[in-house]
Parts: structure tokens; C-alpha cells; sequence
């Protein structure tokens, strides 16, 4: 540890003392600002990046060209393999399905998910059965490596 010094460790005792929530105060000094943790472009950047992840899971996910992102979130259009539309807000928080429709936002659904994944797996059965089918195909491809591998060293 740089530039710190024994001196400055905390006991386990101090440790074991310290607050594990923070104070109403100090809650109620920040209830008001607006969680910004990327800017418009790097909502833009983390949504292609979830699009990537999930794209071969669903019928069709996009970002929402008729709601605005902003520093706080971005909208994504989603269609599962079951047909059904959804708009997502991604934001800090997590993922949240905010219409059951695309490019809407007209739901109060206060489940928010931290991933797509969990998301997915909440609306559609069949992500479920895509996502095991794809890990099973993967886990076969390893498996055939592997044999390959060891007929190779003998």
C-alpha cells in the first residue's frame, strides 16, 4: 500500500464500528442529483456493447431512435424470440422494461434488473432455451478440442 502507512489501518474493531449505511442526512443532501456516470456517447457505447451480448438471444434489439438518451440513460427496442416488444431503459441502476411496445416509455415497472441476462430470462422462455442451447454447443466445441488435444499427445 503507497503512501499509507500502518498508522492509518483501522483495527478490526474500527472496522466492525463503521456505518454500513449511509446517515439520512447524508442520503437526503444527494436524493435530488441526477446519477450521471456516462456521457450521452458513452450510453451509446455501453448499449452497443449489451446489443452484442444479447442479439443472438432475441428477435431483434436496437437503440430507440425516437427517445432521447441522456447522461443518465438510453432506451433500447427490444423483440424476444416469443415476438413480444418491450422498450428498455438502461441505466446506472440496472435494465428496466419501461413499455410493452417499441419506443414508448409508459410503464411505472419498478423491477430493475443489473443485467440483460436477468432481464431476458424474467420476459422470454425462449432466451432461456436459446442461452442453454448456446452454452451446450459451446461446452461440445470444448469438449471435441479437448479430445483432439489428447489424441494429438499420444
Amino acid at each position: 500500500m503507497s503512501g499509507s502507512s500502518e498508522a492509518d489501518a483501522l483495527s478490526p474493531c474500527q472496522i466492525n464500528s463503521l456505518p454500513t449505511t449511509p446517515s439520512v442526512d447524508v442520503k437526503a443532501k444527494f436524493q435530488d442529483c441526477e446519477e450521471t456516470f456516462l456521457d450521452e456517447e458513452g450510453w451509446k457505447e455501453e448499449a452497443r456493447g449489451v446489443i452484442k451480448d444479447v442479439e443472438k438471444y432475441v428477435k431483434l434489439v436496437c437503440v430507440s431512435e425516437q427517445l432521447a438518451s441522456s447522461r443518465s440513460c438510453i432506451f433500447l427496442n427490444l423483440t424476444t424470440r416469443e415476438e413480444k416488444q418491450y422498450t428498455i431503459e438502461l441505466t446506472s441502476q440496472g435494465f428496466k422494461v419501461v413499455a410493452n411496445e417499441h419506443n414508448a416509455n409508459n410503464l411505472a415497472d419498478e423491477n430493475i434488473y443489473e443485467t440483460p441476462y436477468s432481464l431476458l430470462d424474467s420476459i422470454s422462455p425462449a432466451y432461456r432455451q436459446a442461452f442453454g442451447d448456446h452454452l451446450t454447443d459451446q461446452l461440445l466445441k470444448l469438449q471435441a478440442a479437448r479430445e483432439v488435444e489428447q489424441e494429438e499427445d499420444s
